[in-house]
C-alpha cells in the first residue's frame, strides 16, 4: 500500500513539475506589476528525516507546488504580504508554516501513525 501511494505521489509530482517549468518566466507578474520573492523549502519525515515525495503545498486555498523526489519545492510569494504554505500529505498531520522574510525552510511531517 506504501508503495502505491509512493507511485501515485511521484506520478503527481511529475505532472506539477512540467506544469512549473512552463510557468517559469521571471519574478514579476506582468498584468499589475507585483514582485513576487521565491521560498524554496524540504519536506521531510519528522521521525526518520527522509524526504516525501508528493506533499500538496497549498497557499490562499489553492495548491501552487508539490515536493519533488527530495522533498524540495518552490513557491513564489508576494513579500509584502504574510503567506502561510500549509503543507498535506497523506497519512501525515497537516501543517502550516508562516514564510514572511523567509527564502528557504525546512518542513517536518509527522506522521499520523506515531
Amino acid at each position: 500500500m506504501k508503495t502505491l501511494i509512493t507511485l501515485i505521489a511521484v506520478a503527481l509530482s511529475l505532472n506539477v513539475m512540467a506544469i512549473n517549468d512552463d510557468n517559469k518566466k521571471d519574478d514579476t507578474n506582468s498584468s499589475n506589476n507585483v514582485t513576487t520573492a521565491t521560498v524554496k523549502g524540504v519536506v521531510v519525515d519528522k521521525t526518520t528525516g527522509e524526504a516525501l515525495v508528493g506533499v500538496a503545498v497549498i497557499m490562499n486555498n489553492q495548491t501552487v507546488a508539490y515536493s519533488d523526489f527530495d522533498g524540495n519545492f518552490t513557491v513564489n510569494v508576494n513579500p509584502n504580504s504574510n503567506a502561510d504554505l500549509k503543507l498535506n500529505f497523506i497519512s501525515y498531520e497537516t501543517t502550516t508554516v508562516n514564510v514572511n522574510g523567509k527564502n528557504s525552510l525546512k518542513v517536518e511531517l509527522k506522521s499520523v501513525n506515531n
